[in-house]
């Protein structure tokens, strides 16, 4: 068969076989333990910057959801308020108009009430907090919606007709 080279060597027949050893002139090198732990430290930094972006975005997406539920709350309220009858104030009431059973209530954790009214003085050209004593007309009303941090309000203008 001919003699075994630099690069090839044969092993020897004695019960093993004929097998082929591949020697290089260059040694052998691999992966060593310092570069395993620097590409799973690369990895895991990578992994935990895209877990800490997609939380953020979970967050961001969960407040954006409860702004427009609130503001979908004031708006939807605020609207219903105009379909209800007009309620004149007196020196000794003030109109409730939250008591309507024709008000559209939110069905999520959004609590809606009619947070102020403002009553229009005809000698003043102004809205003010108390009732004149005698009803001007027309009242200002101030929805407000919350729903925990979460708050929107919005106003509607009543009139007597």
């Amino acid at each position: 068969m001919g003699e075994a080279t630099d690069s090839v060597r044969r092993g020897s027949a004695h019960g093993e076989g004929w097998r082929l050893h591949l020697c290089s002139s260059r040694s052998q090198t691999g992966t060593s333990l310092i570069e395993i732990i620097i590409a799973v430290m690369l990895v895991s930094i990578v992994v935990l910057g895209l877990a800490a972006g997609f939380l953020t975005l979970v967050r961001t997406n969960r407040m954006t959801y409860e702004q427009q539920q609130v503001d979908h709350a004031a708006s939807n309220y605020a609207e219903s308020l105009k379909s209800v009858g007009y309620q004149p104030c007196t020196a000794s009431t003030a109109p409730d108009y939250d008591t309507s059973s024709d008000l559209w209530q939110p069905s999520s954790a959004v609590q809606v009430q009619v947070a102020d009214v403002e009553y229009w003085n005809p000698a003043t050209d102004s809205y003010v907090d108390d009732c004149p004593g005698t009803d001007g007309g027309t009242q200002l009303l101030t929805v407000r919606a919350e729903w925990g941090e979460r708050d929107r309000q919005a106003q509607i203008v009543k009139r007597n007709r």
